[in-house]
């Protein structure tokens, strides 16, 4: 289990980093649902859901990585906030991959 953060409004220009940080290489795991709000979700250890996280009023962006294959993955919030996946639109050495996911 993880604990709870507040990062604060996204506000540095136009490019949302997810899973990594400037000056380090790159992130060497998995992301499944990652979920954009307006409110702190969870205010002490954090237990992973068993379903898919819904999209409610609350919810900004809501990024399911299901498709599989591509440079972008969509919102499925219904804000349009779709995703370019790695540096650019076009396929390059350095882009994510996409792998199966064994998450609910």
């Amino acid at each position: 289990p993880g604990s709870a953060a507040t990062i604060g409004a996204i506000t540095q220009g136009p490019f949302l980093r997810i899973g990594g940080l400037t000056g380090y290489g790159f992130f060497n795991g998995d992301l499944d649902d990652v979920r954009i709000s307006n409110v702190a979700r969870y205010s002490g250890a954090f237990t992973p859901p068993s379903t898919a996280h819904p999209a409610d009023a609350n919810t900004r962006a809501l990024y399911r990585f299901d498709e599989g294959s591509g440079q972008t993955t969509s919102d499925a919030s219904g804000n349009g906030y779709h995703l370019t996946l790695g540096a650019s639109g076009g396929a390059d050495s350095a882009d994510p991959l996409w792998v199966a996911s064994t998450a609910p």
